[in-house]
């Protein structure tokens, strides 16, 4: 399923839900198209050690930074700029 029309599908879900009924749908979702799509949503906001959106058991952790070539001339690199927070439990990223 395309990105743009789970996150489409689940603002409708959620718009038409009490909170209750939003966390009941969202543990019954644990690990599908709902939870994956809410993940997403907050990845703007997502920050280092914060826990993972998607797992809710890890911590969002840097990911190993392999190929920097900013000690070569023109920082930031492409390696530096490309790196994604990665949760130390499930290995979700943050895209």
């Amino acid at each position: 399923m395309d990105l743009s029309k789970a996150i489409t599908r689940v603002g409708e879900e959620i718009s038409e839900m009490s909170d209750e009924e939003f966390y009941k749908k969202l543990q019954e979702h644990e690990n599908g198209d709902l939870a994956k799509a809410l993940a997403r949503e907050f990845v703007q906001v997502c920050e280092e050690g914060d826990e993972c959106p998607f797992c809710s058991k890890g911590t969002l952790l840097w990911e190993e930074l392999e190929g920097c070539t900013c000690h070569l001339g023109r920082p930031p690199c492409s390696a530096c700029v490309n790196r994604q927070l990665e949760c130390d439990a499930c290995g979700w990223k943050a895209e």
